[in-house]
């Protein structure tokens, strides 16, 4: 009898081990069972190909326009995105994305872009969602990460969105790149006492490198074309564009992040308490644990907000 109480037990604990096991997967998986559909819309001669997915239990919801941040990213973000965008459609909010430029369907190459370009692909599937697929303005809102804080605040003065939400971001490109550095420098163990001299020099030789249409010679660890996209975006700052940012905004920051600083890097930019920080995040969608997890909807600490204004 002990024994089969026993068994029993265990397959109950198989069983349950396997649907959490498959709760976790089903995060990495494009939603099942809702409006997914797929679009394509065009800017600066570039034709992007994306997906739309509209909940099916909630008609007339808020829809999110997800602004990629740097590098090439597909319209799922390589896989990082779908946890999140699984969470808002679970609360009934809908999603727009789609594939950079060179990426999955979409035509041209991400690496040609300017600030200016990003500003005005953002500027076009907004304006695609409402003329052509017929959704209302006043449902559309945007969802932006990392490089998306130099592109969606310009954007929206086009648009006026619904909501923003911004994760992640930095306001000036040279700034944000000296506290990487600072960042980088602590994680290696430099005293502190050499921290600051260190930055001010490694900022000066970027200066010198990428600053004002700099022509001279580029780092030998940097590919050509990457190094033409750091030197026409080096000087970008977007500090009066997120001054004169149109409707309601929401930014975060991770706690531990690397890349950009837990607070805005101009302070002044975001008028707090409309940000804060995500104690666990880092900078995109993970967890600041060590482990570098997805923070899938499960995790309860995706969702600790500390809107402290320091």
């Amino acid at each position: 009898m002990r024994r089969w109480i026993i068994g029993v037990f265990a397959c109950v604990l198989l069983g349950f081990g396997t649907l959490w096991l498959l709760d976790r997967l089903s995060d990495l998986e494009i939603p099942a069972g809702q409006g997914v559909s797929a679009h394509q819309f065009g800017a600066d001669g570039v034709t992007y190909t994306g997906t739309l997915i509209l909940p099916n239990a909630v008609a007339d919801g808020p829809v999110a326009l997800i602004v990629h941040g740097d590098g090439p990213q597909d319209r799922w973000g390589n896989a990082g995105y779908l946890p999140l965008i699984n969470a808002l459609v679970d609360r009934g909010i809908g999603v727009f994305t789609w594939d950079k430029p060179g990426v999955g369907g979409s035509t041209g190459n991400w690496l040609d872009q300017s600030f200016d370009g990003r500003i005005a692909e953002t500027i076009a599937a907004h304006s695609y969602l409402r003329d052509e697929v017929g959704i209302a303005a006043d449902r559309l809102g945007f969802l932006g990460f990392s490089q998306a804080g130099w592109v969606v605040p310009a954007a929206t003065q086009a648009t006026t969105p619904r909501f923003t939400v911004l994760v992640g971001v930095a306001v000036n490109l040279r700034e944000q790149g000296a506290y990487f550095t600072r960042r980088r420098l602590e994680r290696e163990g430099m005293p502190p006492a050499q921290i600051p001299g260190a930055v001010a020099a490694n900022l000066a030789d970027s200066d010198r490198t990428f600053a004002g249409g700099a022509t001279g010679t580029l780092p030998t660890d940097m590919e050509p074309e990457r190094a033409a996209v750091v030197r026409r975006s080096y000087d970008a700052d977007a500090s009066a564009d997120v001054e004169a940012l149109q409707g309601p905004l929401l930014a975060l920051w991770g706690g531990g992040a690397a890349r950009c600083h837990p607070r805005p890097v101009a302070r002044g930019s975001f008028q707090l308490p409309t940000g804060g920080t995500v104690a666990q995040g880092r900078h995109g969608p993970f967890r600041a644990d060590g482990a570098g997890r997805l923070c899938t909807r499960s995790h309860r600490s995706y969702g600790k907000l500390d809107p402290g204004t320091d």
